[in-house]
């Protein structure tokens, strides 16, 4: 039976180590696609960054910058999805988003746990488990200050 990489253990939810070379160009090439993301001022040219960050962008979907992503091709945006100011993503696994899906400032969505034992988390093992979040739903933010 042939070893699995990293990734393919990271994408199956199997324990892997982050410091693994593969893994690391990825997140550099993910971190260029978010500046040139966050810095730009042009829709258009955000529209086209996301295409080549992300794993999908669905119909008339759209982040506001910034945003953050661990690796952006793990991301999966369904049709008419809002992601406003600020989100992060810590795409180590999948993270699937439905359709018509508002996610407010701020908002943080992790799919990886370190280990809990100092030694072997200081060796970069860790977890990463998928998300799914379905059709419809809407994450208000990260805090509200809104009083009624």
């Amino acid at each position: 039976m042939p070893t699995r990489t990293e990734k393919e253990k990271m994408l199956a939810g199997e324990r892997y180590t982050f410091f693994d070379a593969e893994l690391e160009a990825e997140r550099q090439n993910a971190k260029t696609l978010m500046y040139r993301f966050n810095q730009s001022q042009d829709a258009s040219k955000q529209q086209t960054i996301l295409r080549q960050m992300l794993g999908a962008l669905g119909r008339e979907s759209l982040i506001w910058p910034p945003f953050y992503c661990s690796y952006g091709r793990n991301t999966y945006l369904g049709d008419h999805v809002f992601l406003n100011y600020m989100c992060v993503i810590l795409d180590n696994n999948e993270v699937r988003i439905g359709n018509h899906v508002m996610i407010g400032p701020a908002v943080q969505i992790y799919t990886a746990a370190h280990d809990l034992q100092p030694e072997t988390r200081n060796q970069g093992w860790e977890v990463a488990k998928a998300i799914t979040i379905e059709d419809n739903v809407w994450i208000g933010a990260a805090r509200s200050s809104c009083q009624r």
